[in-house]
């Protein structure tokens, strides 16, 4: 999969999210899992948050996925959200 300027996310690049529903998964982060390594058989990125001084974070909510997922308990902003991010929802490679 590539970012919004073409270039191949693989696992341990840093990404910023930016235009995702909820702010909390608007961001800086460290590629953990990518598709395809051989101890990881997910089909999505799995993503940990890093801090402004690039560290790994050690908050609850410091893993995510690419393309994003959502977890709400209602159908209706589930549903809003998965709209939104589909639409507005943007991950770039930071060299």
């Amino acid at each position: 999969m590539v970012d919004k300027n073409g270039i191949e996310m693989k696992k341990g690049d840093k990404v910023m999210i930016t235009g995702a529903y909820f702010k909390n998964d608007n961001g800086l982060w460290k590629i953990e899992h990518a598709p395809g390594d051989p101890d990881w058989f997910g089909k999505y990125y799995c993503l940990h948050r890093l801090n402004k001084n690039g560290t790994e974070s050690t908050r609850k909510d410091s893993t995510n996925f690419w393309p994003l997922c959502v977890f709400a308990n209602g159908y209706k902003k589930r549903m809003e959200a998965k709209a939104h991010n589909a639409e507005h929802a943007q991950i770039e490679v930071i060299a």
